[in-house]
């Protein structure tokens, strides 16, 4: 197992990202992010995600359930979401 923050900043670096490191890894990844502005916004910082590499099996439900629980109690504007990608 293997866990990665990151700061999302802008949605087109984010996205970059998150493929080239799937990519990096070869490897399925899953993301699990939370921001409190819009993913394009000129603010600082707009949220923050994990990137998850072989989470164990069971904790992955618990994993999107916190970040579906997270995204309604701290982010009434923003957004969370919990999705995975393949790496090639």
């Amino acid at each position: 197992m293997f866990c990665a923050w990151y700061p999302i900043k802008d949605e087109r670096d984010t996205a970059s990202w998150r493929t080239g490191f799937a990519r990096a890894v070869g490897h399925e990844v899953l993301f699990s992010e939370l921001w409190l502005y819009p993913r394009d916004s000129r603010v600082g910082l707009n949220g923050s995600g994990l990137a998850i590499v072989n989470p164990p099996y069971q904790a992955v439900a618990e994993i999107e359930s916190l970040t579906a629980f997270l995204g309604r109690a701290l982010a009434p504007n923003g957004r969370a979401v919990c999705d995975w990608l393949v790496g090639e």
